[in-house]
């Protein structure tokens, strides 16, 4: 959820910039868009599947979302995935 401003008694979303994701976090975040499991990143980048969940989650954080749907969705958006 995003975070929120109080301003005269009323809510207004903030507007939050994302943070920079990690060399290896955009090449998860590609793979994530290709719409291929965590085994199936992990066997192609040649890590394990508890770094790859690491990175997910990680990116989830980063970019304020709770789904890979909603990640590769704003990762498109911010222009990290063509």
């Amino acid at each position: 959820m995003r975070d929120a401003i109080i301003v005269c008694g009323r809510s207004i979303p903030a507007v939050r910039e994302p943070e920079l994701l990690s060399a290896r976090e955009l090449e998860v975040l590609g793979e994530m868009a290709l719409g291929i499991t965590n085994r199936e990143i992990a066997e192609k980048l040649c890590i394990s599947q508890a770094t790859v969940k690491s990175h997910v989650l990680g990116i989830f954080g980063k970019l304020g979302v709770s789904s890979r749907m909603m990640a590769v969705q704003e990762g498109q958006k911010i222009g990290f995935i063509k």
